[in-house]
């Protein structure tokens, strides 16, 4: 009967059999899976030191509405929110749908919240929209 070798193989000075070697091929994209999770959660945005930002501000300049249109006459009756009725001689333009559709001159008379004004340019309809240039 042969004898069974206890001696390791790290003492005899031989390769280590290819049970012993070490699982590269596994170990080694998920190493790299690994570290690159840990980089790109390491790294930080770019901060907009020398960008400007958006400046917004508010738009308080009166907005009519076209209450009535004599066309023959060439001009319009606008009605204002209290106390914000443009004074004579003031050019607004005028608005459908949120496009600019004419301009129009404040003449006056003024009554109450309403006023007149004279149709400059444009084709206008009861309910469009009026502001200020």
């Amino acid at each position: 009967m042969g004898e069974i070798q206890t001696r390791s193989w790290r003492s005899a000075g031989q390769k280590p059999p290819l049970s012993a070697a070490p699982r590269a091929g596994r170990l080694g994209p998920i190493a790299i899976l690994c570290g690159m999770a840990l980089l790109a959660g390491c790294a930080s945005p770019k901060s907009d030191k020398g960008k400007s930002k958006p400046v917004i501000t508010a738009d308080f300049r009166p907005v009519g509405k076209v209450a009535m249109v004599d066309g023959p006459g060439h001009f319009v009756v606008v009605s204002f929110e209290p106390g914000a009725v443009p004074k004579a001689g003031t050019q607004l333009n005028v608005y459908h749908a949120g496009g600019k559709v004419g301009e129009i001159k404040v003449t006056g008379p003024e009554s109450n919240n309403n006023t007149v004004a004279n149709i400059e340019a444009g084709e206008i309809q009861v309910g469009d929209e009026t502001r200020a240039n």
